[in-house]
């Protein structure tokens, strides 16, 4: 159980997230005997090793860590653990907004039209939040660039939640470690990212 100050970690498991997942269910254990459950994606080697990678997942994860909203899922750090470097995410008793559909899918079940206004709107207060935040804090918006089903889970209690924010190099580089490094390029999206690639992402394209 390593410790970083007065804050201990442990790893209980890997998340069910297909294979090559880098997502495990992990315990923050705080002072006060207070224990919280988080979500450790864990940095490939190929990353941690190369340095300017490495500096620019930690930059990435800085400054997601500063959004703190409802409809976000919330990035607490980089910390390194016995077993690697992992980035602590908030763990949200929740289910892909993929994961829903295909199961209403196949139950023969339409979403209900005020079910899914509230799943987008919730989405893009989330996303709106973070466009402000960066604007405020840099200049520049902060842009998700890969806002869709897979990224966006559905709270049993009803909230919607961007997940993802913060990641966009450490998602490179997992998708080279299962051998898909096009999987973003889908119907979701925008048609200027699939010629300018993230960097095209815009306020208008999330």
């Amino acid at each position: 159980m390593p410790a970083v100050g007065s804050v201990s970690f442990s790893v209980l498991g890997p998340l069910m997230g297909g294979f090559g997942s880098q997502a495990f269910l992990g315990c923050v254990y705080e002072e006060g005997n207070i224990t919280r459950p988080v979500v450790m994606v864990f940095l490939p080697d190929e990353l941690v090793d190369n340095k300017d990678l490495f500096r620019r997942v930690v930059a990435e994860t800085d400054v997601a860590a500063q959004i703190d909203h409802v409809n976000v899922i919330g990035v607490r750090g980089l910390i390194k653990l016995d077993e690697g470097y992992a980035r602590l995410v908030e763990f949200a008793d929740a289910e892909s907004l993929r994961s829903v559909y295909t199961r209403a899918t196949e139950l023969g079940i339409r979403l209900p039209i005020n079910v899914a206004v509230a799943v987008v709107a919730g989405a893009c207060m989330g996303a709106h939040y973070a466009h402000e935040l960066g604007i405020t804090e840099t200049g520049q918006p902060m842009v998700h660039g890969g806002i869709r089903p897979e990224t966006l889970l559905v709270g049993f209690g009803g909230v919607s939640k961007v997940t993802g924010y913060g990641a966009a190099t450490l998602a490179e580089a997992l998708n080279r470690q299962r051998g898909n490094p096009s999987n973003t390029r889908d119907s979701y999206t925008a048609t200027e990212q699939h010629y300018g690639g993230h960097q095209a992402a815009t306020v208008q394209s999330d």
